[in-house]
């Protein structure tokens, strides 16, 4: 590992186990003086200053920055996306995000999931959502939120209670415990 990589995993440490958000963004903006187009510090510290620090323009900034240095960065796909839908109420832009992630990851169940919300929720396309959803339980069988919602979906918007039932079933018999 090059010289860099230890004052990525300070970083990272101070911000997910030691919550020490503020030594975290300097540590974060010290690896970005060194190499400035280091994808995980950019994303990470982009992702702190929005959960953190409510700085949805520098967040939006960062997570484009590093689109720039790889357009196919999966995390900040799936970020900016977020960010894109939550903060900024620009529901074409995080489908445009969530759609070229996916189209780079097919797996990728957050954003499958994150996509069939949007679809069902913004859009009303309910025939959109159910087949991300059931791509998304391809990716992961026993998910509960992906059986849960898609059971919502197939209850609420498509008049389905049989399939919803069967859904809800799964769901609790995949995971007794929530009961």
């Amino acid at each position: 590992p090059n010289a860099i990589h230890p004052l990525f995993y300070l970083a990272y440490l101070l911000q997910e186990k030691k919550r020490d958000f503020a030594g975290a963004e300097h540590v974060y903006r010290c690896v970005l003086t060194v190499e400035p187009n280091h994808l995980s510090s950019l994303n990470n510290l982009a992702h702190l200053l929005l959960r953190e620090n409510k700085d949805v323009d520098g967040s939006e900034e960062l997570f484009k920055r590093a689109l720039s240095v790889d357009p196919n960065h999966l995390s900040s796909l799936c970020n900016l996306a977020n960010l894109l839908q939550r903060e900024r109420g620009d529901v074409e832009g995080a489908e445009r995000m969530y759609r070229r992630a996916i189209s780079v990851q097919p797996n990728l169940k957050q954003c499958l999931f994150n996509l069939a919300l949007l679809l069902a929720e913004e859009k009303g396309d309910f025939a959109g959502a159910e087949e991300l959803f059931l791509q998304a339980l391809r990716v992961d069988p026993s998910s509960l939120r992906v059986l849960y919602n898609y059971a919502n979906l197939l209850h609420h918007h498509k008049k389905d209670a049989d399939g919803a039932e069967r859904l809800y079933r799964r769901a609790l018999g995949l995971h007794p415990n929530i009961i």
